[in-house]
């Protein structure tokens, strides 16, 4: 009788045990910091336009109240192609719908624009009691097009074209390119190059198209003075803020918008 009522206290304790529910709390460790902080973010607007200012405001709290830092961050992203003009010719080979080149240029990634951290208490400066969280906004004035890998314009864009992008750029232009342009760039070109009506060159036959991709340099571009080359394209700017606690453990939020240029 004894080692029954022993067997049975030991089933329900083991029984119990079973039943008993870990909460999420100390499933995700609250006692050892492993929590991440919460944060939420507005803009005061989502689809601005160049060079206008952007307000961030974050709201961020933590159960245990261990965050650490706060930081805003940007990646600006440009998507272009170029508009060429000569004394005669103007065409450009970027278009919202269907462009006929594109070249992708990270400009910035990830780079820290405000951040405010615990040390010094610098982050007690922006909790909000009723709250009971921090609240801390920032002016984002970074949104413009700015120089990154590539000029905005002129001789060093045109430089600094990948082989692929000036192919492209070269192709475009054998097609539209105006007769007195041709002819300054090609000076020597042979009859056979150009369409006539009687004595009177009207346009570029198909093999002056050929003749102008298979010779046409950039250094002859800038030695025929080209007027003007500058990019044309979109810019899109990545907006995350990010709250860290006193172990690492980070939450994001990232927010995106784009525009013309």
């Amino acid at each position: 009788m004894k080692l029954y009522m022993i067997a049975l206290m030991a089933g329900l304790m083991m029984s119990m045990a079973a039943c008993k529910k870990q909460s999420p709390v100390e499933e995700l460790g609250a006692t050892s910091g492993r929590l991440r902080a919460e944060v939420r973010v507005t803009l005061s607007n989502r689809r601005p336009a160049l060079e206008e200012t952007v307000r961030v405001t974050a709201s961020s709290w933590h159960t245990e109240d261990r965050i650490s830092k706060v930081e805003f961050l940007h990646t600006l992203i440009e998507k272009f192609g170029v508009k060429l003009q000569l004394d005669n010719t103007t065409f450009s080979t970027w278009s919202s719908t269907d462009p006929v080149m594109v070249v992708t240029d990270t400009i910035k990634k990830n780079e820290v624009w405000k951040s405010v951290s615990s040390v010094n208490k610098e982050l007690d400066n922006y909790f909000v009691t009723a709250t009971n969280n921090y609240v801390i906004s920032g002016d984002y004035t970074l949104f413009k097009p700015v120089p990154g890998t590539y000029a905005m314009e002129g001789q060093e864009l045109l430089m600094k074209l990948s082989e692929e992008a000036f192919s492209i750029l070269r192709n475009q232009l054998s097609f539209v390119i105006a007769v007195a342009d041709y002819q300054k760039l090609f000076p020597n070109a042979p009859a056979a190059n150009y369409t006539t009506s009687g004595t009177t060159r009207t346009g570029i036959s198909d093999a002056g198209r050929a003749y102008l991709r298979a010779n046409l340099t950039r250094q002859l571009l800038v030695d025929t003075g080209f007027k003007s080359l500058k990019k044309e394209g979109t810019l899109r700017a990545i907006l995350t803020v990010r709250t860290i606690v006193d172990s690492g453990a980070a939450a994001e939020v990232v927010n995106e918008f784009e525009s013309t240029f």
